[in-house]
């Protein structure tokens, strides 16, 4: 779930043990807004998990559950790929 849309996640003030935040922080526009949200709805000592896969990284075209192919992005143009997933 993200708030870059401007409203705020739907969850109450320091209820949150872990923030998880996967394959998504490169596409978040409001990242400081995201950002104090995440600390707004996060317990004291509570902690945020992000993960994500560089563009020149194996996996980075985050296909990899249709197209299990490492750095296959950077040799095979997007439209392409895409076009080969939605089949």
């Amino acid at each position: 779930m993200t708030n870059d849309a401007g409203c705020e996640v739907p969850l109450a003030d320091h209820t949150v043990d872990v923030v998880f935040c996967f394959d998504a922080l490169e596409h978040i526009m409001r990242l400081e807004q995201v950002i104090s949200d995440w600390h707004r709805v996060l317990r004291p000592g509570g902690r945020v998990w992000i993960w994500w896969s560089p563009w020149r990284g194996p996996y980075g075209h985050h296909l990899e559950s249709l197209v299990p192919l490492p750095w296959v992005h950077l040799w095979v143009d997007a439209r392409t790929l895409f076009h080969a997933c939605a089949i």
